[in-house]
């Protein structure tokens, strides 16, 4: 259950960050779909993430799926988490045995915080006026 709490927040903290640029408007140079001509540049004037990844392409988004099957079936395989949970190997950054733990749990924290944030800024764009304070 650890390992998939981890996961989770792990990829709760990239849509953090993701989401946090792409509302700023800021992008990467280039298209986004070649076949159809969206560029990022597209996706970034829609307003905001929801209506941005909404520009995305079918095709787009099963190749996004396939590719973090992949990863996840390769990842399972390479480092199961019944055994690993959630270490891929990386060395720790401290060979301190308190401090890890500190930092594991530090980590876990963050990770359950940004679970909280990606969900509250969805839902702050989807329902205006549910979250107060945003947009800030």
């Amino acid at each position: 259950i650890r390992a998939a709490e981890l996961k989770h927040g792990r990829v709760a903290m990239l849509a953090v960050v993701g989401w946090l640029w792409t509302a700023t408007g800021t992008h990467f140079e280039g298209l986004i779909s070649t076949s159809k001509g969206i560029s990022f540049a597209d996706c970034a004037a829609a307003g905001n993430p929801i209506l941005a990844a909404a520009k995305v392409p079918g095709a787009g988004i099963w190749q996004m799926i396939f590719a973090i099957g992949a990863l996840e079936v390769y990842w399972e395989n390479k480092y199961p988490s019944y055994e690993c949970a959630g270490n891929y190997g990386v060395p720790a950054v401290t060979k301190d045995p308190a401090k890890l733990k500190e930092l594991e749990l530090m980590e876990l924290k963050n990770g359950r915080l940004a679970m909280i944030g990606i969900i509250s800024f969805a839902c702050a764009e989807a329902i205006p006026g549910s979250v107060p304070f945003y947009p800030f």
